[in-house]
């Protein structure tokens, strides 16, 4: 079978294609181009499902969205220009990022999904930007997609977003859950906001107290605050909640399992 014959790193005719001094090794030619290509495929799909607004959350619309001419030419320069490394800042954390994830891949082939793959690559490329790289990111996208892209990583708080991007995440967040729940939203004093509805007050907060950290609280009127399992509680190690990705299901439920105590 041609596919397993020892010479097919020189197309199967090792008379012709020949290295003798070694100057013009095909084989890391070939990885070199595998990996460019490979950075550009995975930079399009992890930007295209956490940060486009037309594909985000969506695994098949972010991997179709893909511009396949781009990979190709990537593969290609790879090949034709094995010492060039892709420009720019985007580029360089493409490369960092793409080896993190063959690390991870390495470590357990059998489990590695393509969905955690790719959340590994946006984790480990938005980490080598935040440096300064991402005023890229929040020019093609608008800093309100970059920080809601962020927001559903791991390692990225609000806080942390917020630092990031410039824009206020749990605002947007409060807004959102205040309308979803039918309620009011208001600025809280220290640096956070409060959402009404019913007789729940629902404070989300930057950070307070000893907490240095995104959290929220949930307190009922005349009854206190409530606990991630819906009870009430005046241990604040209990009642503040950690405030990550988005917990409106996990706040519904709370609230859902108070109502009936």
């Amino acid at each position: 079978m041609p596919a397993w014959s020892p010479y097919s790193y020189t197309f199967n005719n090792p008379a012709l294609y020949t290295d003798s001094d070694g100057r013009l090794p095909i084989i890391p030619l070939l990885l070199k181009a595998g990996t460019n290509a490979a950075a550009d495929w995975f930079a399009q799909t992890a930007m295209n499902y956490y940060f486009n607004p037309a594909t985000a959350g969506n695994w098949e619309a972010s991997a179709a969205d893909v511009n396949g001419w781009q990979i190709a030419r990537s593969g290609l320069e790879g090949l034709l220009m094995p010492w060039r490394t892709p420009g720019g800042r985007l580029g360089k954390a493409a490369l960092t990022a793409v080896g993190d994830v063959t690390a991870n891949y390495l470590n357990d082939i059998s489990g590695y999904s393509t969905e955690q793959a790719v959340q590994d690559f946006a984790v480990g490329f938005v980490g080598d930007l935040a440096g300064g790289g991402l005023g890229e990111l929040t020019s093609r996208y608008g800093a309100k997609a970059v920080a809601r892209g962020l927001s559903r990583l791991p390692g990225f708080h609000a806080g942390r977003i917020r630092e990031l991007t410039g824009f206020d995440i749990i605002g947007d967040y409060a807004n959102s859950l205040a309308k979803t729940l039918g309620g009011s939203v208001k600025e809280a004093e220290g640096d956070g906001y409060i959402v009404r509805y019913a007789k729940y007050t629902i404070r989300i907060m930057y950070k307070g107290g000893r907490r240095k950290n995104p959290y929220l609280r949930i307190s009922k009127d005349g009854k206190g605050a409530i606990d991630a399992t819906g009870a009430f509680s005046s241990d604040p190690a209990a009642t503040h909640i950690e405030f990550t990705g988005d917990p409106t299901e996990k706040i519904k439920q709370i609230i859902k399992i108070n109502e009936g105590l």
